[in-house]
């Protein structure tokens, strides 16, 4: 089974900093990182992956930087690069000192060439569509909140599962000493919550519990000195990167902190964020919702459910009883 890594390897890192601190592509698009806490407008969150970033806009991942020995690559889905008559595949990865401008040439500009494909990347609409299109920008919402401002990764892939955390922070453990929570992000009237009984009486567990939140468990059970770690490592290359794009301000104390721990504590059991509004609460949806919820906080405590509003709340992955603002 692979091992879950985060960050660059020091020469590929060292290599990526002396790149973004001349006149070279990933300076530029480096500068569109808005983290945690932060409203993204006009520009992408980042996340690390092993020897990657990925890059994110509204919830969904758009782009992934790499090196290739000790040159920068990009890689971009074609319809956000090129007009749709050139347009082919899938993804299209560039490298060197040039990109891919619309009409298929190679440009330097740099600035304009990123305005541009996060105006398409809007315009395309894939993180609008459909349910779960909804809930990615709901996730876009809690990260923009500036009470939440300690989120460090996004889409968190399990080795050799398949399956993907909505998302982790940096939060005080029970001993004050910072630690690393994950969170899976639903929406209260998603099906995967919600399990009608069987023909005997009895339910079968909810989707949420049996196919990803005990998956998780079990995994990160295993392995929190090698998640640490990895997080240790992200933070502290996110604030070299966050220093060579010439940012004056400084990253968001939870980043901080993780990246000065020698050791990060991991919360084995992930939390269940349920988003709803205040206008939820008038439907027969949500009604039938709390049942379901009922079933969640007893029979599956060890998982505590958090009931926020996206729009307004702040995100504490940390509580260690159900927590609602509704």
């Amino acid at each position: 089974m692979p091992e879950f890594s985060r960050g660059y390897s020091p020469k590929k890192l060292a290599s990526l900093i002396a790149h973004v601190q001349r006149d070279h592509w990933s300076a530029e698009l480096l500068k569109l990182w808005r983290p945690s806490g932060t409203v993204a407008t006009d520009g992408l969150r980042l996340a690390f992956r092993h020897d990657t970033i990925n890059l994110y806009r509204k919830g969904q991942s758009v782009a992934k930087v790499g090196l290739a020995g000790d040159v920068p690559w990009l890689s971009v889905h074609w319809k956000y690069v090129l007009d749709n008559a050139l347009a082919k595949g899938s993804y299209v990865r560039m490298g060197g000192e040039e990109l891919l401008a619309r009409d298929g040439s190679r440009s330097k500009d740099f600035s304009g060439l990123f305005v541009d494909w996060i105006n398409r990347i809007d315009g395309d609409g894939r993180s609008h569509r459909g349910f779960h299109g909804h809930e990615k920008n709901l996730i876009e919402r809690l990260l923009s909140n500036p009470a939440n401002d300690n989120i460090i990764d996004l889409e968190v892939g399990i080795p050799g599962l398949g399956k993907r955390i909505d998302l982790a922070t940096i939060e005080a453990g029970v001993d004050g000493q910072p630690c690393v929570y994950f969170g899976e992000v639903k929406r209260f009237e998603d099906g995967r919550m919600r399990k009608g009984s069987l023909s005997d009486g009895t339910r079968p567990d909810p989707e949420v519990v049996s196919g990803q939140l005990a998956p998780y468990a079990n995994w990160l059970k295993s392995n929190k000195s090698i998640v640490g770690k990895a997080y240790i490592r992200a933070a502290q290359q996110m604030q070299q990167l966050w220093e060579a794009i010439g940012n004056e301000r400084h990253l968001p104390l939870a980043i901080r902190q993780a990246a000065a721990s020698e050791t990060l504590a991991v919360c084995e059991f992930p939390r269940l964020v349920v988003i709803s509004k205040q206008e939820d609460r008038q439907g027969k949806s949500y009604a039938s919702w709390t049942e379901h919820e009922t079933i969640l906080l007893n029979k599956f405590s060890e998982y505590p459910l958090i009931e926020i509003d996206a729009y307004t709340d702040q995100l504490t992955l940390a509580a260690p009883v159900r927590q609602s603002s509704l």
